[in-house]
């Protein structure tokens, strides 16, 4: 099952709703995080969070992009397939009937 391109949209809102609440919550907790003994490793991890949030918002983007690109190219594709039949077309019917006139000809004497 492949992605539509709404469902790859609202997860980026979702990363970025993340990413919000990751910012909130770290500014609303500055205080507390002076009292904590392990307040090294927190603001690590949260780094690393944060880090990790940022290169899945890139990734999310990147693929959505892709994704666009190939289905405009999958429609180019399909366009000029069609475009090709209907020339193969009109010049078949156009073979036939220069094939038909020197009969026409000999036929009207």
């Amino acid at each position: 099952a492949y992605l539509q391109p709404q469902h790859v949209t609202c997860a980026s809102q979702k990363f970025l709703t993340l990413g919000r609440r990751l910012n909130l919550a770290d500014t609303s907790t500055e205080g507390a995080e002076a009292s904590c003994s392990n307040c090294e490793s927190t603001k690590a991890e949260l780094d690393k969070l944060r880090s990790n949030l940022a290169a899945s918002v890139t990734n999310t983007a990147d693929l959505t992009d892709k994704y666009k690109r190939s289905l405009a190219e999958t429609e180019n594709v399909r366009n000029r397939m069609l475009k090709q039949i209907d020339d193969a077309k009109l010049f078949a019917v156009q073979g036939f009937c220069k094939d038909l006139l020197p009969i026409a000809d000999v036929l009207s004497l």
